[in-house]
């Protein structure tokens, strides 16, 4: 799942925080993080680095009920210009 324009990241923050299964996050360079183990790192780079909305970022998610919710999130336009 691709996300684009991200301009509130911490509602993105927080709704991964939320997910029950394995979520990965793959950055625009195309490093990979596992968020349930590197969600804390990549948050601290996120805010410190820019806080312009950063242009895309993908998402895997193995759970369909995470998926799910995260369409439902974005629809909603929680994290996203």
């Amino acid at each position: 799942m691709m996300l684009y324009n991200i301009s509130k990241p911490e509602n993105l923050f927080d709704r991964l925080d939320s997910l029950t299964g394995h979520v990965e996050m793959v950055m625009p360079d195309g490093k990979a993080f596992d968020w349930k183990e590197e969600g804390e790192t990549v948050k601290s780079l996120w805010t410190a680095v820019s806080k312009a909305p950063v242009d895309h970022v993908e998402l895997r998610l193995d759970n369909r009920e995470d998926t799910r919710d995260m369409l439902d999130f974005l629809i909603r336009g929680n994290c996203c210009a």
